[in-house]
């Protein structure tokens, strides 16, 4: 439907989203942060990577948050300290490639040159992007287990 609002997430995990966002700023700015929230930062990002990889391979239902544990070599209620459930570790993965994707290309878009220089670069870009992140791909193209709408709401709110 095109009138559907985009999805709301929880407090919890804008909270989550405006941490990670800040500490990553911190870190660029000062070059050091406490030991715990640097460990917090990696851990979430590990999670991130390994479920990405598992979610492209077997698409949303084809696997469960004991695999992604399992392969992020923890147990299932740790990784429910990073994410309240399947659905929001699924949408910050897509939401995270999507936020890389937009970023490469607004940067390319950014520098200098003729309108067919910048064109050609924006083209190159999108696609090593596309090489790199092939996961994102295949990931959009499968079957999203009843999260179209919150998938629309997310190219929504980046378009």
């Amino acid at each position: 439907m095109p009138n559907d609002p985009a999805p709301e997430f929880d407090k919890l995990t804008f909270l989550r989203i405006l941490a990670v966002y800040f500490t990553d700023r911190l870190i660029e700015s000062v070059g050091a942060m406490p030991a715990k929230v640097r460990e917090d930062s990696v851990t979430k990002a590990h999670i991130l990577k390994e479920a990405e990889r598992l979610f492209a391979k077997r698409g949303y239902s084809g696997v469960s948050m004991r695999e992604i544990a399992e392969a992020c070599q923890m147990t299932k209620a740790n990784l429910y300290y990073y994410f309240k459930d399947k659905e929001s570790l699924y949408v910050q993965v897509l939401e995270a490639d999507m936020l890389a994707l937009i970023n490469a290309l607004d940067e390319a878009s950014r520098q200098g040159g003729t309108c067919r220089e910048k064109i050609a670069r924006l083209a190159e870009t999108f696609m090593n992007l596309v090489r790199k992140k092939n996961t994102l791909i295949q990931m959009t193209m499968r079957h999203f287990g009843g999260l179209e709408r919150e998938i629309r709401g997310l190219v929504r709110r980046y378009r």
